[in-house]
């Protein structure tokens, strides 16, 4: 049996880093990531979820340390948006990083943060997100100060570009993922030109989704990424009902 030692640079070989066998995600052991197969399971983890746990160290910290007399549910709030724009901040570091096409390929495991738990949790928190947004609202006696109203703008701004960014992250990890047999990458998603797709193409078709509720130029080809677009519509109709009726609230109490 070969040793992972003793593999060509074009070999590709996938090492499961979930346990489950429904696992969204995995990482493959190509140039550039086997320092990463040589780490432990809890290393991996950590490593190919550094933005995330970063976010969430800053969010604990800025809940934990705002002062009590705003409450909990804005402490929540002030920890989530601080702990969101530290997330989109990393995870942008990295992305301007993967500029090559094989760059692209090999930082498409580690940037996914939609792993079977992950998605899931995180569609959770930003839904929380806005939860806690309408408790602090109401805590308020629903008359929100100036200060309030560009508060949760920025909360509800936030949570939405995270979950489309969450989305984009995992569009383009299924799109260049290993084929079973290890002949080239899943797809599953049909750009218009002949130039290979980018961070940023996932992006388009990613924000069009949770602009329109629906695609543009972007075709989808492949069964499993399309049950992951309607999720991603049903998500989008979320956040879009909520974004009309607090800017329609905003309104109407503060003109």
């Amino acid at each position: 049996m070969t040793s992972p030692t003793d593999m060509s640079l074009n070999e590709t070989e996938i090492l499961s880093v979930a346990t489950a066998p429904q696992a969204a995600w995995s990482l493959d052991v190509r140039p550039g990531m086997r320092n990463l197969a040589g780490m432990g399971s809890v290393a991996r983890l950590f490593r190919l979820h550094l933005s995330l746990w970063l976010g969430l160290l800053v969010l604990a910290a800025v809940a934990a340390l705002a002062p009590a007399s705003l409450g909990w549910p804005m402490r929540l709030a002030a920890g989530w948006d601080a702990g969101v724009a530290t997330f989109l901040v990393a995870t942008f570091a990295r992305i301007f990083k993967a500029r090559s096409q094989e760059a692209i390929r090999r930082r498409a495991a580690e940037l996914d943060q939609a792993g079977v738990l992950v998605l899931p949790l995180s569609m959770a928190a930003a839904v929380a997100s806005v939860v806690v947004l309408v408790l602090a609202m109401v805590a308020s006696d629903g008359k929100p100060t100036v200060g309030q109203a560009v508060f949760s703008v920025c909360t509800v701004g936030l949570s939405w570009l995270y979950v489309h960014i969450i989305f984009a992250l995992h569009y383009a990890h299924g799109f260049y993922a290993p084929r079973d047999d290890g002949k080239g990458d899943q797809g599953g998603l049909i750009f218009p030109g002949e130039e290979d797709a980018d961070y940023w193409d996932f992006l388009h078709f990613a924000l069009i989704i949770g602009v329109a509720n629906q695609t543009a130029d972007v075709q989808i080809s492949s069964r499993k990424l399309r049950g992951l677009a309607t999720f991603h519509s049903l998500i989008a109709w979320f956040f879009n009902a909520v974004i009309l009726a607090l800017t329609v609230n905003l309104a109407a109490t503060l003109l």
